[in-house]
């Protein structure tokens, strides 16, 4: 799908998409090849339409199960095979939406990961979303904006570009960080702010009113639309209002 495609449809048919993203443990944490992938540590989705946001929490499932000591290796297994589970139901209601995600492409991160992930605790290990339903907001952005849109990392640069509080974003390194110390309400709220933020992002890219830091011919014809539209705006005002001031002269 092309980015004008793509952001068109976002706003025209919103009920047609949600938003995914996740957390998981550093990519060398776990310790070993026998347990080499790193645990999914958050989850947050979105309706694009109503922004209604379903996640599921560590500390959350934690509480539920009466689980007092959430480092227990064998009870992680539970809670995060409880997250899984629930999202498979979250997406199953919702089948035929298009899901929109940031640079979720592999088995490090992203729907092949979740899917081992799944396989590894248990699961039938059945793929979450069909690659034609998957959408990829990292890549339409680069694509409309040239590959340094944001400073490295990109979501969380791009956050800060368009006045998203840093304090409450982590990048991946420090979600891990959060995971290991116990800090989950924190590490949470990063991923829900960064699902919160791509609905933003695709709002503010559909109105040619995202800030980025590449100068690139996209990113400048993008602010010179906006500026010439509100010009030919307040140009077509002050017409129509001069038009009326003289038809009463005339008539």
């Amino acid at each position: 799908m092309q980015p004008a495609d793509f952001f068109r449809a976002a706003a025209r048919q919103p009920e047609r998409f949600a938003i995914l993203h996740y957390s998981s443990e550093g990519l060398y944490d776990s310790g070993g090849l026998a347990s080499a992938s790193p645990r999914i540590t958050s989850i947050a989705a979105m309706e694009l339409e109503s922004r209604r946001i379903t996640s599921f929490a560590p500390h959350a499932i934690a509480e539920e199960l009466a689980v007092t000591d959430e480092n227990s290796c064998p009870r992680m297994d539970d809670i995060e095979r409880v997250m899984i589970d629930r999202l498979h139901a979250s997406l199953a209601l919702h089948r035929d939406r298009y899901v929109i995600h940031w640079n979720m492409r592999d088995l490090v991160f992203g729907f092949g990961h979740l899917q081992h992930r799944d396989l590894v605790l248990g699961g039938a290990g059945l793929a979450l979303v069909p690659e034609e339903q998957r959408i990829d907001l990292h890549a339409i952005l680069k694509q409309r904006y040239g590959p340094s849109f944001a400073p490295v990392p990109r979501l969380p640069g791009l956050m800060q570009l368009n006045g998203f509080r840093r304090d409450v974003v982590l990048g991946g390194p420090e979600e891990a960080q959060a995971f290991r110390c116990g800090d989950y309400i924190r590490m949470h709220r990063s991923t829900i702010s960064k699902v919160e933020f791509m609905a933003h992002a695709i709002s503010l890219a559909g109105k040619r009113r995202l800030k980025t830091q590449d100068a690139g011919v996209v990113a400048r014809l993008d602010r010179m639309l906006d500026s010439r539209a509100a010009r030919m705006t307040s140009l077509t005002s002050s017409c129509l209002g001069v038009g009326a001031i003289i038809s009463r002269f005339i008539f």
